[in-house]
C-alpha cells in the first residue's frame, strides 16, 4: 500500500497575531479522508501538534509557532512515497526550507506543494491528528487556555460545498475529540441571516455550549440569534468593514437591550490586500469606536503586507480616545505681547465672564473631564486666574496648567502666588533666544527681559510638585535658532520643552509660518542634543515630518477629547475642529500613521478677519450639549 504523507508546517506570524493563533488546516483534514477513501495509508504530520511545538523568535517582529523543519521532516515514516505540503498564507515564505528538509529525510518521495484533490463536503480526518498534544501547544501559546476543535468555520453554510448535515457531521467528530463549546466563525462575511439561525440550532441541538459567534456582517444577526446569545452570555463579534453603518447602529442597540456582548471587530493586510484598503479598514473601524464605544479587536492576517506600524497607529489612535479629556479655555483675549502668530490676536481685547467660566468648569468635570489648560490672550491679566484655579482644583480638576508668557512673573510676589495658587503646571513661553529675535515674534522690546526674569521667579518660588516647562511657536525667524532657546531654557531651570508648530488661526499665516520640513529637521537635532535634560513634545505636526520621533508627537495627541472654550462661552471640540483645518494627500493613502494624523495644515496668506466680541457675548447661556462626534465619558 501506498504511504502519503500530509504536512502541514509552522507558521511565521507577526507576534501581535500571536494572541489569536487558532490556526487548523480543516482542508488538510479534508485531503486525509480523500486520499484513505482512494485506499491509501495517510500519515498526517501537523507542526502545531508535534511534541516539542513551541514559539520562538524570527526576528523583532515576528515569531514561529511550531515545531521547526527538521524536527518536522524527521517524523517522516520510513517508505514514504509521496508528501503533500500544506501552504498557508503565514509560511509561505518559509516552505522552501521545509522542503529542502523534507527531501533530505526522504529523497525518494515525491514532494509535492498543495494539497490532492478532495470533495469540500469531506468531513475532516480528526482521528489523523493528536489532538491532545495539539491542545498542550495552544494551552502554551494562549496563557494557559486549553484549545480544542471547536473553532468551526461556517461560512457558506447552505450554499455550494456546505449543508446541514456536513456541520452535524463536524459537531459529532468535535464532541467526540472531547469538545464542550463552540465558537462559530466565518473567516469572511458571506453568511447570511438564515445561516447563522441554522448554525446555533445546529450547536445547540449537538448539546454545546456556544461560546461566541465571531466574525459576522452586522445584517446577519437576526432578533433569534440575539435572544439565544443573551440566554448564555455568549458575546458576539461583528466585522466592521463588512457591515452597513446603519444596520450596525440597529444591531448596538438591539444588542444592548438584550444585554449581549458586542465586540467589532475586522482583519487587515491578508493577501491582496492594498495598503489603501488597510488605512480604510482602520479608519471604519476607529469611527465606529468612537460613535458605538464598544471594545474592539483587529487581527493582522498572516501572509499578505506588513502593517504592524499601521497596528501601532491604530493602537495609539484607539488609546487617545480613552485617555484622560482635556479642557482649554481662553480666560482672557487681552494680551501685553502682540504676537505675530497669535492665534487669538484677531478678537476682541475682553476677559471672560468669570460667574459664566465657573459654570463651563463645573459641566466639563460633571463630565468626567480631568485636566484644565487656562489660556488666553494673557492669562495672568485676568485678575480672577487665581479664583478660576482654586474653583477648579475644588471641582476635581487633576491637573491644572496656565501658559504665561511670564511678563506678570517678572514681579517676584505675583509670581510666588501663581505657583501657590493651586496649579500643577506652569508653561512659559518664550519664542527666541535673545531680545531681537523675542521681540520679533512678540512685537515687544521689553518683553524678553521681563519674560526671562519671570521664569527664573517661578523656578525659585515653585513648591515640590509644580511642573515648569517652555514653550516655542516655530516661525521663519526663530526656527534655526532653536537650539539656542534650548540652551536658554536649560538655563532658566525649565524642565520640559513645547515645540509647537503653527496652526491656521487668527495672525498665523504663511508670512510667518518656516518651512514644515526644515523646522522639523531642525526640532529632531535639538531632540537628540537635549532628550537628557529635557522632556520634549511636539504640537500640530504630522508624523511623516518625524519618522522614528512619534513618541514626541504621542503626548499631544493621546489627549484626543480636546475641548476649546472660548471667551464668548462658544465651545469647540479641538480635534474636530483642527482636523477641519487639515486636508489629506495622495502621500496619506499608503502612510501607516493616516488612521491617526489628520494631515497637512493649509495656511492662507492673510489673516482672519477681527472676531468682534460684544459684552452681551460674555454672559450668553451654557449650553448644554458637548460638541464633538461622541460624547465626554
Amino acid at each position: 500500500m501506498k504511504t502519503t504523507a500530509i504536512v502541514f508546517p509552522s507558521l511565521v506570524v507577526p507576534r501581535r497575531a500571536l494572541a489569536s493563533i487558532r490556526y487548523l488546516d480543516l482542508d488538510a483534514l479534508r485531503a486525509t479522508t480523500a486520499l484513505r477513501r482512494r485506499g491509501e495509508n495517510v500519515i498526517a504530520l501537523d507542526a502545531l501538534a508535534s511534541p516539542g511545538t513551541s514559539v520562538s523568535a524570527v526576528d523583532a517582529e515576528r515569531v514561529r509557532v511550531g515545531i521547526d523543519d527538521a524536527a518536522l521532516a524527521a517524523r517522516l515514516p520510513a517508505g514514504v512515497t509521496q508528501v503533500f505540503v500544506a501552504t498557508p498564507a503565514p509560511t509561505a515564505e518559509t516552505l522552501d526550507a521545509l522542503i529542502e528538509a523534507l527531501s533530505l529525510a526522504a529523497p525518494s518521495a515525491a514532494i509535492v506543494r498543495g494539497l490532492p484533490a478532495f470533495d469540500p463536503g469531506d468531513a475532516p480526518a480528526w482521528d489523523a491528528l493528536d489532538l491532545d498534544v495539539r491542545a498542550a501547544a495552544q494551552e502554551v501559546m494562549h496563557d494557559g487556555e486549553v484549545w480544542r476543535p471547536s473553532a468551526l468555520p461556517v461560512e457558506g453554510l447552505g450554499a455550494s460545498g456546505w449543508s446541514a448535515d456536513t456541520l452535524d457531521l463536524e459537531l459529532a467528530n468535535a464532541r467526540a475529540h472531547g469538545a464542550t463549546s463552540i465558537v462559530l466563525a466565518s473567516p469572511t462575511s458571506a453568511l447570511d441571516a438564515a445561516a447563522v439561525d441554522e448554525a446555533i440550532t445546529r450547536v445547540h441541538a449537538h448539546g454545546f455550549e456556544l461560546a461566541s459567534i465571531d466574525g459576522l456582517r452586522a445584517d446577519a444577526v437576526t432578533d433569534a440569534s440575539l435572544a439565544r446569545l443573551a440566554e448564555r452570555g455568549a458575546p458576539l463579534a461583528v466585522r466592521v468593514t463588512a457591515s452597513d453603518d446603519a444596520a450596525l447602529g440597529r444591531l448596538v442597540e438591539r444588542a444592548s437591550e438584550r444585554g449581549v456582548p458586542l465586540v467589532l471587530t475586522d482583519d487587515v493586510g491578508g493577501p491582496g490586500q492594498s495598503l489603501e484598503e488597510v488605512n480604510r479598514r482602520l479608519d471604519r473601524v476607529v469611527r465606529a469606536v468612537d460613535l458605538h464605544g464598544l471594545p474592539t479587536r483587529v487581527r493582522a492576517l498572516p501572509g499578505g503586507a506588513d502593517v504592524e506600524q499601521f497596528l501601532w497607529t491604530f493602537d495609539a489612535r484607539l488609546g487617545a480616545g480613552a485617555g484622560p479629556k482635556k479642557v482649554i479655555m481662553n480666560v482672557t483675549y487681552r494680551c501685553n505681547n502682540r504676537c505675530t502668530f497669535c492665534a487669538t490676536g484677531t478678537r476682541t481685547q475682553l476677559d471672560g465672564n468669570h460667574d459664566r467660566q465657573r459654570e463651563l468648569l463645573a459641566k466639563y468635570r460633571a463630565l468626567g473631564v480631568r485636566l484644565l489648560d487656562l489660556d488666553g490672550g494673557e492669562p495672568t491679566l485676568n485678575a480672577r486666574l487665581f479664583e478660576l484655579v482654586g474653583h477648579a482644583r475644588r471641582l476635581g480638576y487633576e491637573k491644572v496648567n496656565v501658559t504665561t508668557n511670564a511678563r506678570m512673573a517678572s514681579y517676584r510676589e505675583y509670581a510666588a502666588k501663581l505657583v501657590r495658587c493651586g496649579v500643577t503646571s506652569v508653561l512659559v513661553s518664550i519664542h527666541g533666544p535673545d531680545a531681537q529675535t523675542h521681540a520679533q515674534n512678540v512685537g515687544v522690546a521689553e518683553a524678553f527681559e521681563q519674560t526671562c526674569e519671570g521664569a527664573r521667579n517661578l523656578v525659585a518660588e515653585a513648591p515640590p510638585g509644580v511642573e515648569l516647562g517652555a514653550n516655542i511657536t516655530l516661525t521663519k525667524s526663530n526656527h534655526k535658532k532653536l537650539r539656542q532657546v534650548a540652551e536658554l531654557v536649560v538655563s532658566l531651570g525649565l524642565g520640559w520643552f513645547n515645540l509647537q508648530f503653527l496652526t491656521p488661526f487668527g495672525r498665523a499665516t504663511s508670512s510667518v509660518a518656516p518651512d514644515t520640513a526644515v523646522a522639523a529637521a531642525e526640532a529632531m537635532r535639538v531632540i537628540d542634543e537635549f532628550r537628557d535634560r529635557l522632556k520634549f513634545q511636539v504640537i500640530n505636526l504630522p508624523f511623516c515630518f518625524m519618522p522614528g520621533y512619534e513618541q514626541y508627537l504621542l503626548g499631544d495627541l493621546l489627549k484626543l477629547e480636546r475641548h476649546m472654550l472660548f471667551v464668548n462661552n462658544d465651545e469647540v471640540n479641538l480635534f474636530e475642529y483642527l482636523r477641519e483645518r487639515r486636508t489629506k494627500k495622495p502621500v496619506c493613502e499608503t502612510c501607516p500613521r493616516a488612521v491617526f494624523c489628520g494631515g497637512f495644515y493649509e495656511l492662507d496668506d492673510v489673516p482672519e478677519p477681527t472676531w468682534l466680541v460684544s459684552p452681551e457675548d460674555l454672559v450668553r447661556p451654557i449650553r448644554r450639549e458637548v460638541p464633538g462626534a461622541g460624547p465626554v465619558t
